[in-house]
């Protein structure tokens, strides 16, 4: 059977948020998608230039002629911007005994119009959000972009910190003699549950375990490719490559998990 599901939201005449999304994507999910309109609103993707609320009492007329004939499996609370239609979602609710209800508190529009009252937001709070079984908070764009920024740094951080130990460990096999493997391939070997223990049965031998980002740093990527760089790692591979071809007490080896394709080439590349 069908699964059924409710919007409880705001009209954006623009259709691309409220409950025009929303009966859009519950029905392109296989969902028999029903709503109960909030406010009427007037804005396109420059702003909202008008908001019209339902009254409490229609809003009251919506829900009731939905849950008394097609029950909703599941529940979305988006746009609700006054303190008297969150308290009349809220009796509706618990009268009827709803459940997976999911709030999407739609504070801001994204063109950055308010949506929502002060008084409505601590009503939300206690009205609403203890009764949801997943809660959807829009994340403002400039926090998105901010830790999109930090993401990055942190990921050059990392790539510096691997490019260290690399080359600490390559002063360990000088100082005690030692040969060095560098795993290379793709990027899930790197996942214990997927590469067997490999690293490990190489270090029981005495040999030390190096990948192609702790070292390819160290080498001279030569162009041009037989492939193109469709993946980073190939570019890093080749490089690694390059490296440990000047270097007696290193091996690498490169992973593959199908030997075909694009990482038969890789592998030709790696070894000529």
């Amino acid at each position: 059977m069908m699964k059924t599901a409710l919007t409880i939201a705001g009209s954006d005449s623009s259709g691309g948020a409220g409950i025009q999304a929303d009966l859009k994507t519950m029905t392109m999910n296989g969902v028999f998608a029903m709503s109960a309109i909030t406010a009427l609103t007037a804005q396109n993707t420059t702003g909202v230039t008008g908001i019209f609320n339902v009254t409490p009492e229609f809003l009251k007329a919506q829900l009731d002629a939905v849950f008394t004939d097609i029950f909703p499996d599941a529940v979305k609370i988006g746009m609700v911007s006054s303190e008297e239609l969150i308290k009349m979602i809220s009796k509706k609710l618990k009268e009827y005994h709803l459940e997976n209800i999911v709030v999407d508190p739609v504070m801001v529009a994204t063109s950055g119009s308010r949506l929502i009252s002060e008084t409505a937001i601590d009503t939300l709070k206690t009205q609403l959000l203890p009764m949801a079984t997943v809660i959807t908070p829009n994340i403002p764009e400039a926090e998105v972009r901010d830790a999109v920024s930090e993401g990055w740094k942190e990921l050059a951080m990392t790539r510096l910190e691997m490019q260290k130990k690399g080359e600490e460990v390559l002063k360990y096999m000088e100082e005690h003699h030692r040969r060095g493997i560098v795993l290379a391939g793709r990027p899930y070997h790197v996942d214990p549950e997927i590469n067997h223990g490999i690293p490990e049965m190489i270090t029981s031998y005495g040999m030390c375990v190096l990948t192609e980002d702790s070292i390819s740093h160290l080498g001279n990527l030569e162009r041009p490719l037989i492939v193109m760089d469709q993946w980073m790692y190939h570019s890093r591979l080749y490089s690694a490559a390059n490296y440990v071809k000047t270097r007696d007490d290193l091996d690498l080896i490169q992973l593959n998990s199908f030997g075909c394709g694009l990482d038969a080439v890789t592998t030709v590349s790696a070894i000529f």
